[in-house]
């Protein structure tokens, strides 16, 4: 039964990194992923490289990163699996520069404040250990409805904005973050239809389409603001089973040892398998 979950976890990973090579994203965090453990391997027959950090017990949350050839030859090998729910690795940029990318998945807003709180910790403690420098990407499905904005928020969130007026306590949670930590909300940034902003679609038992929200986020650093040139979500990408759809930002980087990208790889979250 469990050489059977495998394949199924190794045809799932073939069909997402073809489908984000066929759009040009070269790192993409993935949230529930339910792998067991922590590792670091090769998806077979790709040429892709996937990070993972889960619980040993269960195939229960989970969170993988994963990262194209462009990006591998990036990537310092530094990597920590902090939970079933957040990992980081680290990338060289030139310059000097090395960017952190965080995969998130936190609790859903109905859940116990304690399990919130602790995961909230876990990820403060994470961004504020990381050295003033870093570039940081967190690619996360946190759960949340962060609100309309507001003046109170307005250095963390931009004006395009489809959800409630009021956010959720998670929404809460994860606009703390942001302004602790020196983030902003790529996603409320730029001007697109709703059906390009809503990142999560409520199904019914039959299969019918109900609400849409947003509760899928990527957070990046406020230094580079200026280097997002878009972010919004994509509604062909084949999602299997997930009821969420992929959400790519596009940014201007330089990769250590590799030339400047004029369409540069994305980072991706919201995808599921």
């Amino acid at each position: 039964a469990e050489d059977s979950v495998n394949a199924a976890h190794h045809a799932a990973l073939v069909s997402i990194t073809d489908q984000l090579r066929e759009r040009n994203i070269g790192l993409c965090g993935v949230q529930e992923s339910r792998l067991l453990d922590n590792g670091e391997q090769m998806v077979l027959g790709t040429g892709w490289k996937m990070l993972h950090s889960g619980r040993a017990d269960i195939r229960q949350w989970g969170v993988a990163l994963l990262m194209d050839k462009q990006w591998q030859r990036a990537f310092t090998g530094s990597w920590t699996a902090h939970s079933a729910r957040l990992l980081s690795a680290r990338f060289q940029l030139q310059n000097g520069i090395t960017l952190t990318s965080i995969v998130a998945y936190t609790p859903t807003n109905c859940s116990s404040d304690a399990d919130k709180e602790q995961f909230n910790l876990l990820l403060a403690s994470v961004l504020g250990a990381l050295p003033r420098r870093d570039l940081v990407v967190v690619l996360g499905d946190f759960n949340a409805q962060i609100g309309s904005g507001s003046l109170s928020c307005s250095d963390v969130q931009g004006p395009h904005s489809v959800q409630p007026n009021t956010p959720n306590d998670n929404g809460m949670r994860l606009l703390d973050i942001a302004s602790a930590y020196q983030l902003v909300i790529a996603n409320t940034l730029f001007p697109h239809k709703r059906i390009h902003q809503y990142t999560h679609e409520m199904r019914s038992a039959t299969g019918q389409q109900g609400q849409q929200r947003v509760l899928d986020y990527i957070l990046v650093s406020k230094r580079v603001r200026s280097s997002i040139l878009d972010c919004r979500t994509y509604r062909g990408f084949d999602r299997g089973s997930s009821d969420h759809y992929l959400l790519v930002m596009s940014m201007q980087l330089r990769l250590s040892n590799n030339r400047q990208q004029q369409q540069p790889a994305g980072s991706a979250i919201g995808v599921r398998y």
